[in-house]
């Protein structure tokens, strides 16, 4: 059945307003600041065309030497599918080598080449010219006072690593980037463990949560509103409608415009979920004091209102 939309009201900065809320969550404010702090990263180092991940791989392989891809997995924090994944395509560019090593012909080590030293060498400056972006303005004791909270919040200097690589491996942990992507794994990581029983994802919960408070929405809306591309917003979208969580109608004052709206099962999943998201925010910003989470959102908020 078509629903009608009240245009003046259900405009995207009213929408906006009423999200409030949600744009205030730290698991929002680390997702936004992860998505700018890849493109300043990404646009620094267009000439080389390489992305955060792929300089922390290559970071790792410059300092650290005979490792395979599960060592360098878990130094880099990645997943192994992940992480080959990068391997395959920094290979592919012949940045990275894999041989057989020489006592273990089971295992493959990985080596930079020569191509792959130089290129790394290349994007250093611009890697820390989009360090100086992304904390633009802030005073540098600010600065050593959120590194310092957000090693704290994600537990990544020196976690699981040995005392000899501990030297190698700090510049990288120290790297806002570094430090801002691992918070966004660990608080997506909570919320699907608070969550799991409901089989829900922070990026769901957050389109659930955006037609809840603005029904009868365009896809092009919802994705403005709770920042995600286009595709990935189809894509989740797609996923809720086939569980019967949200549903398309035509807008009766615009018939060419579909609009999202919450069907009733997924409002109850909502209120289901709500009280476990917050248990999964209690358990993220734990590690940290009143002073430290007040310091680590206000300097998250900067970095959003000055590039997001």
């Amino acid at each position: 059945m078509p629903v009608a939309t009240d245009r003046p009201i259900d405009t995207r900065v009213g929408c906006a307003h009423r999200l409030a809320d949600l744009y205030a969550r730290p698991g929002f404010k680390i997702r936004r600041a992860h998505q700018i702090a890849m493109a300043i990263f990404a646009e620094a180092n267009a000439e080389l065309g390489v992305t955060t991940t792929q300089f922390g791989i290559l970071h790792t392989l410059a300092h650290i030497p005979d490792l395979d891809q599960i060592g360098l997995a878990r130094l880099v924090r990645l997943d192994r599918s992940t992480t080959g994944l990068v391997l395959d395509l920094l290979e592919k560019r012949g940045w990275v080598d894999r041989v057989v090593h020489a006592e273990d012909r089971r295992r493959r080590q990985l080596t930079l080449t020569d191509q792959g030293r130089a290129s790394f060498e290349r994007m250093r400056r611009p890697a820390a010219q989009a360090v100086e972006t992304l904390l633009a303005d802030t005073g540098k004791k600010q600065i050593e006072q959120f590194l310092d909270s957000m090693e704290r919040l994600v537990d990544a200097g020196l976690d699981g690593v040995e005392p000899a690589n501990r030297g190698a491996m700090r510049d990288l942990y120290r790297r806002p980037g570094f430090l801002i992507r691992r918070a966004h794994q660990i608080s997506s990581g909570l919320f699907v463990r608070e969550c799991q029983a409901y089989d829900v994802t922070p990026t769901q919960y957050g389109v659930l949560y955006a037609l809840e408070r603005c029904p009868a929405i365009d896809q092009g809306t919802l994705a403005w509103l709770v920042r995600f591309d286009r595709s990935t917003t189809a894509m989740v979208v797609g996923l809720l409608e086939n569980r019967g969580l949200i549903e398309r109608r035509t807008d009766l004052v615009d018939r060419r415009r579909r609009v999202l709206n919450l069907t009733e099962a997924g409002r109850r999943l909502l209120t289901d979920v709500t009280p476990l998201a917050r248990v999964a925010v209690d358990h993220l910003v734990q590690p940290l004091s009143a002073a430290e989470r007040k310091l680590v959102m206000a300097t998250l908020d900067d970095i959003i209102a000055r590039l997001g």
